[in-house]
């Protein structure tokens, strides 16, 4: 056929689009360290479909459903089903199976020759192995003791950032839903009615203004028609509209200092991250000067103002790192193999909150900054990210994946339902003790004015 009509017939392009990229991810997996494969966040999907009774047929695998993980399906699911059938079959089944196919009838799957059996049988098995698999994984945290959630958002849409106002009084966060749209939503405390503050608009960060009145975020949009960027915009509560703070800057997780008078954000120029201060007039201040490929997220203020923590990926490590308020790098926390994010400060400075796969399933951890050591706080079947404790110290709210997507919930902060952890490693460079460089006894600063009053 080739021969005939050339390249306008490619029969692999008729194949199912789970082989297609099922086959790229299973690669990438075999032949890096980093592939999606052995991700915690592509097990977390699996997990949560099969213990939740939400895995997806094998019609569905394609990614042609609108319910999570969508389009993923034909990705992770395909690059483990394959995996699957790898070791079922032999470690070069897929490479005859190419051949097969491409000398074979077009487009007609050669699963019985090569495989021996027929895809649908094969899919079977791989759920009954899935299944045995995550109820000993399920098995396991609970002979810990799971911890137990409250719900806050609707259960149904995939919702996340949530952050309590510096008062406590408020708690903001958005939701996506493939009917309604996207929506950021208002609470009072953690049992008040949410109520839709800012229709069509999504985020996966804020930052309050220190009177509780306003807030900051980032968002993506469309610029210069074909480019999607993110910048950070400004609400005032109450208001039907919202202002751009930047434009076109790919600007993202905004941080307000508590004196009100800094924003610090993460900018992307070329594969290249920074942090940037945005003044009263809105110009842009570049504090780092990253020369390699780092990458930095979610940077949060310490309560006195004097210091900002982020999560930090270098050299294929993604760990904790605190900077001083200029953006100077003071110290790594964590320097292990985890994928540690989203870190948040206790109220009073003494914890470092943050969210860390180092167990094989995402929780939430804190560090005691005085002595380095590490608890864990959460305990779940899905995973728990980005931490938001209330500003009393009571309460902690978070997202909690399921197979929607994340819920945002809350739990009470009982310090002595915590997990002893240890001490944390110490890095290979810059070993002064945490407590020498960031003191937990510092008070807290009064905001004196507000940024974009």
């Amino acid at each position: 056929m080739r021969h005939v009509l050339g390249r306008i017939v490619s029969v692999h392009r008729a194949s199912p689009k789970w082989i297609v990229e099922g086959q790229a991810t299973l690669q990438e997996t075999r032949h890096t360290s980093g592939g999606r494969g052995r991700s915690t966040i592509a097990d977390m999907v699996k997990r949560t479909a099969v213990l939740e009774d939400h895995f997806p047929p094998l019609g569905n695998l394609d990614g042609f459903q609108v319910a999570a993980p969508g389009g993923n399906l034909r990705y992770l699911f395909g690059q483990d089903f394959q995996q699957f059938i790898a070791d079922e079959v032999g470690a070069d089944v897929w490479t005859r199976w190419i051949h097969g196919y491409a000398g074979g009838v077009p487009y007609w799957l050669p699963s019985k020759r090569v495989l021996g059996e027929r895809f649908v049988k094969l899919y079977k098995k791989w759920k009954i192995h899935l299944n045995e698999h995550y109820a000993q994984q399920a098995a396991e945290v609970d002979a810990m003791g799971q911890t137990p959630t409250y719900l806050i958002s609707d259960g149904s849409s995939p919702c996340m950032g949530p952050e309590w106002s510096p008062d406590g009084v408020k708690l903001v966060w958005s939701c996506a839903n493939s009917v309604k749209g996207a929506a950021i939503m208002i609470q009072d405390g953690v049992t008040g009615d949410p109520e839709v503050e800012l229709k069509g608009a999504f985020a996966r960060d804020f930052t309050w203004r220190a009177d509780g009145k306003a807030f900051f975020y980032s968002s993506s949009h469309v610029v210069d028609r074909f480019n999607l960027y993110d910048d950070v915009w400004f609400h005032e509560l109450g208001e039907s509209s919202l202002s751009p703070v930047t434009s076109g800057k790919r600007t993202r997780t905004p941080t307000l200092s508590p004196d009100g008078r800094d924003l610090i954000a993460v900018q992307n120029r070329v594969q290249k991250n920074q942090l940037v201060r945005l003044s009263v007039d809105r110009k842009l201040e570049k504090l780092t000067e990253h020369t390699d490929d780092t990458q930095i997220s979610t940077p949060r203020y310490s309560p006195d103002g004097k210091f900002l923590a982020l999560s930090r990926w270098t050299d294929g490590f993604r760990d904790i790192w605190i900077y001083d308020a200029e953006g100077a790098p003071l110290r790594r926390v964590t320097a292990d193999l985890a994928q540690d994010m989203d870190p948040s400060w206790s109220p009073d400075g003494r914890y470092l909150y943050f969210s860390s796969d180092r167990s094989g399933i995402s929780n939430i951890y804190a560090i005691d900054l005085s002595t380095e050591h590490l608890w864990q706080v959460t305990n779940v079947v899905g995973g728990a990210f980005h931490p938001s404790p209330h500003p009393d110290g009571q309460w902690l709210v978070f997202e909690n994946f399921t197979h929607n997507g994340t819920d945002v919930v809350w739990m009470p902060l009982e310090r002595d339902k915590w997990w002893d952890r240890g001490v944390l490693p110490m890095p290979l460079s810059d070993r002064a003790a945490l407590e020498a460089m960031v003191p937990t006894d510092r008070p807290a600063q009064i905001p004196p004015r507000f940024l974009f009053e």
